[in-house]
């Protein structure tokens, strides 16, 4: 039994992060918390540098190797006991998704969505159509086919990449683009922020919203918590659209008046470190869903503004008055 502030703690989580392998700041962060009884790592890197950090480590195959992958996990599972898995990367997320139950019969839950919507969310494409029929603001996408040479500038993203992947404009406006497999967005231009939005089956919605101040392929490496209720209400309205059990990381570009949704990742997110610096109690949500147990309300904490700055070996939270 430990002990967090006032109140006691009967169990504790034990995680597994699957792709971790540079995200020793998400295993920090989570084994800040009392409520998990240790963090382990995955990777198909056997020196992967999550290896120092987590719990325990262990080199797994390659997605690619679906049994294999799949296998290795269960065995994991069983021999450790494990509460939840978090996917830290999009490569394995539709996998673990379509093993779920299979995953459950060994104890151990997936923090993520539906495997039907795993796989709109890893399509571009797919996930702009789904975005639009739940009344989500969200840029046209439309496929390399549909381009017509028009005013304006379009940008390219990989259909199912993640992060920056592909990412390049098309100059001059109307150029082909360079593969079948991207999708094409009109360029927009306005402040970024970055959700973090957690749920459980019971009603619980959290949502932590950050203004991306500076970026490194696609992740946000600099950040600032803003208190804006239009960001909260949109990360509640997609917590309540995909049925979420666990976590959302969603990005969001705000032009013209309009918060467009530009990306959706059911997993935890590259700016997960400075969500947990900024509200402790989002980490002990996170264990509490994963141990299939009613969540906490989650207060964010802050004199100010709160900022944040990491890297692949540091991460740090400064409080500015």
């Amino acid at each position: 039994m430990a002990y967090n502030g006032s109140a006691l703690i009967n169990r504790q989580c034990r995680i597994l992060l699957t792709f971790a392998g540079r995200k020793p700041h998400v295993v920090r962060a989570l084994r800040r918390s009392e409520r998990f009884r240790w963090v382990g790592a995955v990777d198909a890197d056997p020196n992967a540098l999550v290896k120092e950090t987590a719990s325990f480590f262990e080199a797994v195959p390659e997605v690619k190797e679906t049994e294999r992958y799949i296998d290795s996990l269960e065995r994991l599972c069983r021999r450790h006991r494990v509460d939840c898995i978090a996917p830290l990367n999009d490569r394995d997320i539709v996998l673990l998704a379509e093993h779920a139950e299979r995953l459950l019969a060994s104890g151990t839950r997936l923090l993520s969505v539906t495997v039907e919507l795993a796989r709109v969310f890893e399509d571009k494409h797919a996930a702009a159509q789904w975005l639009r029929a739940h009344n989500l603001e969200t840029p046209e996408t439309r496929l390399p086919s549909d381009l017509r040479p028009r005013d304006g500038r379009w940008v390219c993203k990989a259909r199912l990449g993640q992060g920056s992947a592909g990412y390049h404009v098309l100059e001059p406006p109307g150029t082909p683009p360079p593969s079948d497999d991207l999708v094409l967005q009109p360029y927009l231009h306005g402040e970024q922020f970055v959700l973090d939005v957690l749920a459980d089956n019971r009603g619980f919605v959290t949502v932590i919203p950050k203004r991306r101040l500076a970026e490194l392929h696609g992740d946000m490496i600099c950040g600032q918590h803003i208190d804006d209720a239009a960001l909260v209400a949109l990360g509640m309205q997609l917590a309540k659209a995909s049925h979420l059990t666990g976590a959302l990381d969603v990005d969001v570009i705000r032009c013209d008046g309009k918060d467009n949704v530009i990306d959706v990742n059911p997993r935890l997110g590259g700016g997960f470190e400075f969500t947990a610096a900024i509200a402790p109690g989002y980490v002990d949500a996170l264990a509490a869903i994963g141990l299939g147990e009613p969540a906490s309300p989650v207060r964010v904490v802050e004199r100010g503004s709160i900022y944040g700055d990491r890297s692949y070996h540091t991460a740090r939270a400064e409080m500015r008055e």
